[in-house]
């Protein structure tokens, strides 16, 4: 099995996982049904940040930074409208957070130091 492969299960059975945690909370009664579902997808976000940074400087791996950080904001946003988990302004100034992470990661990866 090739490291690209191994990497792709292991991504999708966390996913999974992550899914029955949120919907475990939901099923007890800690969180709502969207927020649950606002929740995973965030961690789906997250998931796919962490994935496209050790992918290593392969193009499909900018995608999956880009749109790992795009969804990671769309959702922080919206749980700062649907519920009282973020607020609104909080949700805004982590993703400006994540945003300079990822920023500090590119760089830091495609930076060649000369001797």
């Amino acid at each position: 099995m090739k490291r690209r492969d191994l990497v792709y299960y292991v991504g999708w059975f966390t996913l999974l996982i992550l899914l029955g945690v949120w919907m475990l909370l939901w099923a007890l009664g800690t969180l709502k049904f969207g927020e649950a579902i606002l929740l995973w997808l965030l961690s789906a976000s997250m998931l796919l940040v962490v994935i496209g940074g050790i992918s290593g400087r392969r193009p499909a791996s900018n995608v999956q930074l880009g749109a790992g950080l795009v969804l990671c904001v769309f959702v922080l946003i919206m749980l700062g409208i649907v519920s009282d988990v973020l607020g609104g302004f909080v949700g805004a100034a982590v993703g400006i957070i994540l945003i300079g992470i990822i920023g500090l990661l590119l760089l830091f990866r495609n930076i060649k130091l000369e001797a």
